[in-house]
């Protein structure tokens, strides 16, 4: 997974997790096993994500439908960025109007779709 984040503008997963001041935030850990028949049609990153998940009895955050779709499907609890807004204006870490900017700015670029947008937006107005 931070191998894809990582991705594109930044040397090394190391360098990003530098850029952005996290680098003592995280803790990079493998799976035991992230090959099995179900995941075969995930990117790497989705199978490494479902499978230590897994492995720790975790809830995952995760966009992809497909992985989604699976996570569920092995009973793993999930959340997507969307999910974790709404959950931030809960424990009043953001506000409203904050959170809902979020949403607008998600929505924009295509991370979340219009269903999810308005369900969250409806839920952070109702904690308003």
């Amino acid at each position: 997974m931070l191998r894809e984040l990582a991705a594109g503008p930044f040397e090394n997963e190391e360098a990003y997790l530098t850029h952005f001041g996290i680098d003592d935030l995280l803790r990079v850990e493998m799976p035991e096993r992230s090959e099995w028949d179900k995941t075969k049609h995930l990117d790497p990153g989705e199978r490494e994500a479902i499978a230590l998940a897994l492995e720790c009895d975790l809830p995952l955050l995760i966009e992809e439908e497909a992985g989604r779709t699976l996570a569920r499907e092995l009973g793993i609890r999930i959340s997507g960025i969307a999910g974790q807004i709404l959950q931030a204006v809960r424990e009043e870490i953001i506000g409203a109007d904050r959170a809902n900017r979020m949403l607008v700015a998600l929505k924009r670029k295509g991370r979340i779709n219009q269903q999810v947008f308005e369900s969250v937006k409806r839920a952070i107005d109702e904690e308003a």
